[in-house]
């Protein structure tokens, strides 16, 4: 069974403290990782969850305030100084062009891998950016200065063996041909005389879709990004009690995130970008479970998998 992995590196907002170090998600899925943000200091917290900084295929960056960004210098000097050879995507607003060649220019050696920086200007994005693995599509939400919400949507079909055909048909299923029916290996199996696609044999849920918001008020592009989405990331900075500082600083409540959460009809809210005053953010997810059940509230190197 397929599984993807998110792994949060860093669960803070603006500063670090001791508990929450700045927003960075590692997002893994079979042999592939796309980084959610990069905050400072974010490669040491890869190395710490054992994923490994070349399983990171693409970067999400979703505005140019420092703690979102200042993580990717140390990233690409590493990977220079690791010989990688793989290209790398970087996709992001206006600015991060720039921001990447300044902190290349600070390489003390050459590159011998390739990035492709992906810069974003509209207000909406059907698709940024596709591989046979993923497809990213992207809306403007609602900051301080121009901020990207991501939906990533993986496009591995996760299969399943139909229990309910295999009995039907009498057939006595190796755990070798199980693998290889799931990997798609096997074109048809002989059974009852007559030959029976795998088609046939398998439940196919073709889409996992996962919204990461960065920094943001609640808005409406939010809610339609992540209609019927499987998991939705949303900014979460501060208590009720705070809520026209959220308003005058460009973020959300956690009620304000489960109202959106509600609205967009997802299966799951993770609350993120958790302000350092709150040395014990429970009364955030008090707040948010009592508008949306279906809520959690990451500590940092936590970990969620789910099947997809």
């Amino acid at each position: 069974m397929s599984k993807v992995r998110l792994i949060f590196l860093g669960t803070g907002g603006s500063i670090p403290s001791k508990k929450r170090a700045l927003p960075a998600i590692a997002v893994k899925y079979l042999n592939t990782a796309i980084l959610l943000d990069c905050g400072e200091g974010c490669q040491y917290r890869i190395f710490e969850a054992g994923l490994g900084l070349n399983k990171v295929k693409t970067i999400l960056v979703t505005h140019m305030h420092g703690d979102h960004v200042l993580g990717l210098p140390g990233i690409l000097q590493t990977y220079a100084f690791m010989g990688r050879s793989e290209s790398l995507v970087i996709i992001g607003p206006r600015g991060l062009k720039d921001f990447v060649e300044s902190v290349l220019s600070l390489v003390p050696c050459a590159l011998k891998y390739k990035i492709d920086v992906i810069e974003l200007d509209k207000k909406h994005y059907d698709v940024i950016y596709e591989d046979k693995t993923y497809k990213i599509s992207a809306v403007e939400a609602e900051h301080t200065i121009k901020n990207y919400a991501y939906l990533i949507t993986i496009k591995e079909y996760y299969r399943k063996i139909r229990d309910d055909v295999i009995a039907e048909l009498g057939l006595k299923m190796s755990p070798e041909l199980y693998r290889r029916i799931i990997r798609g290996e096997v074109g048809f199996i002989e059974a009852c005389g007559k030959r029976v696609p795998m088609y046939q044999l398998l439940k196919i849920k073709s889409k996992f879709k996962i919204v990461y918001t960065g920094d943001t008020r609640p808005c409406r592009a939010i809610v339609e990004l992540a209609r019927g989405a499987d998991i939705l990331i949303h900014d979460a900075t501060f208590s009720c009690e705070l809520n026209e500082k959220a308003r005058a600083t460009g973020h959300s409540t956690a009620a304000e995130a489960a109202l959106v959460a509600k609205e967009a009809r997802v299966k799951e809210l993770v609350l993120f970008h958790i302000s350092a005053r709150y040395s014990n953010a429970s009364k955030l997810l008090v707040e948010a479970s009592a508008i949306f059940p279906e809520t959690i509230l990451p500590n940092d190197m936590d970990e969620i998998e789910r099947d997809v």
